[in-house]
């Protein structure tokens, strides 16, 4: 039996497990063993069936293979885990590398075979062949994923923290070959990239920040098969994230350092179109590292979650929407060999981003859900639809057509609607409007927006503070 008939199978049994033992949709869904430690997660729709799925990298030093585990999502927060044995891939990133919409599997591994590989998805809940993207000379990671010289396939940004200290890009030649190129090399730096749009094209950008010597901040924008290199900003910049302080069309630029102190310093450059406008958001005082960036109280502002050497948290701060992040939450208490990593993403439908926390923890070799109410607050129970009966007996939205390929128009009955925002599948926003009142329908181009192939959520803030998710499937926008 194939891999997607096992997994429909054993999600028509938990989802009967479900309406039998959970009447009222009420579940303690935080904790998904693994097999072996795990190394690193991702949260993507690997079956394309509107759901996000969790994808582990793990591996078990000197005891056995390594592997990779896909957790499938039901939709309502169910799980069903499948595990692949993978020599030595202990590292992943998720993205679609063959152009067939469905997210294949990037891996890498500091070891023997060094190289980073990619596992293409074979549609049918496992997965496909390995195909080589380029070797390892010193310690890769991958910095994004991105069409960079616009050919129709997604290229790998990467960067090596030792010898030789290069950033560069795998260009992918879409017949399951790549092209190696190191744009910048020193034999006494460590350079860290990240990729997303920065300045009003539609070219994904790249933002290199250059530590251990000559610690600069760049901006490469993309005009293939150049790029013009912008200097942001000369200091002791350790981390830089792209993402939205404020709330304009513009994605901003957030900067971490750590002072001799030991505190870490977080400040903000907010873009501004033809220039850079310098804030200062926050004075972090227990630790260091930014671990995301979501906006996951969805008030159309990107929030931030840090993890403290000095209380072992996690903590999450809100913007306070006038460019600075000065309420801090607590959110989890951790007991790890080294700082974990977290992520986000929507796994219940309710179109608000859990976090999914992985790392060295107690207990051994899992990783822990924790799931987000609404208000801003993370807890253990997954307690989504119980209310959503009562709401959608007296409001009625309807989008359409969806699926779409072109526009989509909304319409209203019975809802006084204040604002919606339009997310795509891990709760990054991509629109946000307000609702005139009196306005009983509103149509989006979604060509005009830049949006590709893809699950995404339409988010309805209503003036009585209830709120109503849609998801809708944009099938081929081009």
């Amino acid at each position: 039996m194939k891999h997607l008939e096992k997994i429909k199978l054993s999600l028509l049994y938990s989802i009967i497990y479900f309406l039998i033992f959970h009447p009222f949709n009420s579940q303690s869904q935080t904790i998904l063993k693994v097999p072996a430690y795990p190394h690193e997660t991702c949260i993507v729709d690997y079956d394309l069936d509107g759901d996000n799925d969790i994808i582990v990298g793990c591996s078990r030093p000197n005891q056995g293979s390594d592997s990779i585990v896909i957790f499938f999502n039901d939709g309502w927060g169910n799980f069903v885990e499948v595990k692949f044995e993978s020599a030595n891939r202990t590292y992943i990133y998720c993205d679609d590398l063959t152009a067939d919409n469905y997210p294949d599997i990037i891996t890498r591994f500091p070891g023997s075979p060094d190289g980073v590989y990619f596992y293409e998805n074979d549609k049918e809940g496992g997965l496909g062949p390995a195909y080589f993207i380029k070797d390892m000379v010193g310690n890769t990671f991958i910095g994004g994923v991105a069409d960079i010289d616009n050919n129709g396939y997604m290229d790998i940004v990467n960067y090596d923290i030792s010898t030789p200290w290069e950033w560069g890009v795998a260009f992918n030649n879409g017949d399951y070959t790549f092209r190696d190129s190191a744009f910048v090399q020193n034999s006494e730096s460590d350079y860290k990239p990240n990729v997303g749009r920065i300045n009003n094209d539609t070219k994904q950008d790249i933002l290199v920040t250059t530590y251990i010597q000559n610690e600069n901040l760049d901006i490469f924008y993309n005009y293939y098969p150049n790029f013009d290199v912008f200097p942001l900003a000369t200091a002791d910049w350790g981390e830089a994230h792209i993402m939205k302080i404020d709330n304009d069309d513009q994605n901003d630029i957030l900067l971490e350092t750590t002072l001799s102190a030991g505190t870490t310093w977080i400040t903000g450059r907010l873009n501004k179109g033809e220039y850079f406008r310098a804030c200062d958001t926050l004075v972090y005082t227990l630790g260091k590292a930014i671990r995301n960036t979501c906006d996951y109280d969805l008030d159309g502002y990107d929030d931030i979650t840090m993890t403290a050497f000095e209380d072992d948290s996690i903590y999450l701060y809100f913007n306070d929407q006038n460019c600075g992040f000065p309420h801090r939450q607590s959110i989890y208490m951790f007991e790890y060999s080294w700082l974990p990593t977290v992520n986000s993403g929507d796994l219940n439908s309710d179109g608000y981003p859990e976090l999914v926390i992985q790392g060295y923890h107690m207990p051994r070799n899992s990783i822990r859900i924790l799931w987000n109410d609404g208000t801003g607050h993370f807890v253990d129970t997954n307690t989504v639809y119980v209310s959503q009966p009562e709401i959608q007996s007296t409001i009625q939205l309807e989008i359409y057509p969806n699926p779409t390929d072109g526009d989509i128009s909304i319409k209203a009955k019975n809802a006084r609607i204040s604002s919606f925002l339009l997310l795509d599948i891990n709760g990054r926003i991509i629109l946000n409007k307000e609702w005139t009142t009196g306005i009983k329908e509103f149509h989006i181009n979604l060509k005009r927006i830049g949006l590709k192939q893809g699950i995404y959520i339409c988010h309805f803030q209503m003036k009585d503070q209830t709120n109503i998710s849609k998801k809708i499937i944009i099938k081929n926008p081009d």
